[in-house]
């Protein structure tokens, strides 16, 4: 098992996204937390849905340069399991995995979405902070 969870970390760690996107609705807003693959070849993505779970189904985009599958986990408690298993494996995205991994932790102790100013400081700063982490790999 070592070895496809080591096959699975070198390619999340090319191919994958570790993302924060902040919302907003109806005078509410938030920040989710979300990881994903985008691929051509679904059978790479199957694997991952096979062995980490996600998205039922994947996700069928077309665009003019073909047709464009997407697996992701958008659920806390299943991105956290992802980053733990994967994480001695990575190379790349340590980092991201690192301040993904204190996101969570941090939006566990928050339990509603009227934040105060600090807390939406706080989500703000983890949202950049990836943010650019992403640009700089």
């Amino acid at each position: 098992m070592s070895k496809r969870l080591a096959y699975c970390a070198g390619f999340f760690d090319g191919e994958g996204c570790i993302c924060i996107t902040h919302w907003k609705q109806n005078g509410y807003d938030g920040f989710s937390a979300s990881i994903s693959i985008g691929q051509k070849s679904k059978d790479i993505l199957k694997t991952f849905q096979h062995i980490f779970g996600g998205n039922k189904r994947l996700y069928k985009q077309r665009l003019k340069t073909g047709t464009y599958y997407h697996w992701y986990i958008r659920n806390i408690s299943e991105i956290k399991s992802f980053l733990l298993r994967l994480f001695t494996y990575f190379r790349y995205k340590k980092q991201q995995a690192l301040w993904m991994l204190d996101f969570i932790r941090y939006k566990e102790r928050i339990k509603n979405f009227r934040f105060t100013d600090i807390q939406r400081l706080t989500f703000e700063f983890y949202y950049i902070v990836l943010k650019d982490l992403k640009k700089s790999q």
